[in-house]
């Protein structure tokens, strides 16, 4: 599989909020998604079947199975576009194949 394609924006009332859109086709395989994220020492904070929310010491992430992530930045400072491209590329660098359904 090629690289994932995505596009970040942030969100306009809250600069700690930042959203992520995933060009898919099928949607996000979630239990193959938590498996990966826990591997990555993210815990799970709610789990549904299209949504599954995430926690590390910066970051929540709220896990949408048709394609997009809402991040939440727990620094003060928030965070700038550049990292969170470096997140997502992180989060999916061994797993972009496991995690569709």
């Amino acid at each position: 599989m090629g690289a994932l394609s995505f596009s970040i924006s942030p969100c306009t009332s809250n600069p700690r909020r930042w959203y992520v859109y995933f060009s898919i086709k099928s949607p996000f395989n979630m239990e193959q998604v938590k498996k990966s994220m826990s591997g990555k020492n993210f815990t799970i904070l709610a789990d549904t079947p299209s949504v599954v929310v995430f926690r590390s010491s910066l970051h929540r992430l709220t896990w949408h199975r048709q394609g997009m992530i809402q991040i939440d930045i727990y620094a003060s400072n928030g965070t700038k576009k550049d990292n969170i491209e470096q997140l997502i590329n992180h989060i999916l660098e061994d797993n972009s194949i496991e995690i569709f359904g």
